[in-house]
């Protein structure tokens, strides 16, 4: 019997009049249709569907909203902005004007021995607050000075103390000389009364700077300094002394 091979393939890639080789073509460049069966396809979503999206939206729900402390934030800064400007307003209609001094008494006092002698000047001001609202508190470590002529022959220091709105107070100041230096020759005449019958006036200088702060309620303003320089004069400075006249001058710094 005749052995037979494998039959011959008629189907060629690229022939033209084959049918199978067209139709394969075709199926790969056209359109693909695709066949869903009928129990597949839903009118309405599946239930599956309405869990998922119930989930993601109690997801979004619990997640914390920064709103209301936005608006919580913005109302503190509009308030505090407006209590500021209010605050200045009132500030800068308030009067915060210095305290006013004048000098009212002088009384020396000597100490000690011949040789080591300290004289006591006793100076008493008297202190006016011009304010309506404002109280004004004196620092205790306000320095005060005596000098004749450009020369400082006592000093001390200004008492603290505070002052009542539209309030007048005598200050009290005690300045005293060094027991080594010499007063000047006209301060001792003055002293002892060997100036009286020629009625020759001194003319003394008083200066003081002293640490003051404004308060205003309960709001207490930045401290500044008061300095004051007074020119005043007496018929003498013994026991019957007396204030001829002043000149007081006063400025202040930060």
């Amino acid at each position: 019997m005749e052995e037979r091979g494998p039959p011959s393939s008629s189907i060629h890639v690229g022939d033209h009049h084959n049918p199978a080789t067209n139709n394969l073509q075709t199926a790969r460049l056209g359109t693909y249709v695709v066949q869903v069966p009928k129990d597949q396809i839903y009118r309405t979503p599946p239930p599956e569907n309405a869990l998922i999206a119930e989930r993601h939206r109690n997801a979004t729900n619990k997640k914390p909203s920064s709103g209301p402390l936005r608006c919580v934030l913005i109302s503190i800064i509009i308030f505090v902005l407006l209590s500021g400007i209010i605050l200045g307003i009132i500030l800068g209609v308030m009067k915060k004007d210095d305290p006013r001094f004048r000098v009212e008494r002088v009384h020396v006092t000597t100490k000690g021995k011949t040789r080591q002698q300290k004289h006591e000047f006793g100076i008493t001001l008297v202190s006016k607050n011009p304010n309506a609202h404002t109280i004004i508190i004196f620092d205790g470590h306000g320095k005060a000075y005596l000098s004749f002529k450009d020369k400082k022959f006592a000093k001390g220091r200004f008492p603290s103390s505070k002052q009542d709105p539209k309030n007048s107070k005598d200050v009290k100041l005690t300045l005293t000389s060094s027991s080594k230096r010499r007063l000047p020759l006209e301060i001792r005449k003055s002293m002892n009364g060997t100036n009286v019958k020629s009625q020759k006036h001194v003319e003394i200088l008083l200066e003081f700077r002293v640490p003051v702060t404004m308060k205003i309620g309960a709001l207490q303003m930045k401290s500044k300094t008061l300095s004051m320089l007074c020119h005043f004069k007496v018929n003498n400075l013994a026991k019957n002394s007396r204030v001829i006249s002043q000149d007081c001058d006063y400025s202040t710094r930060l």
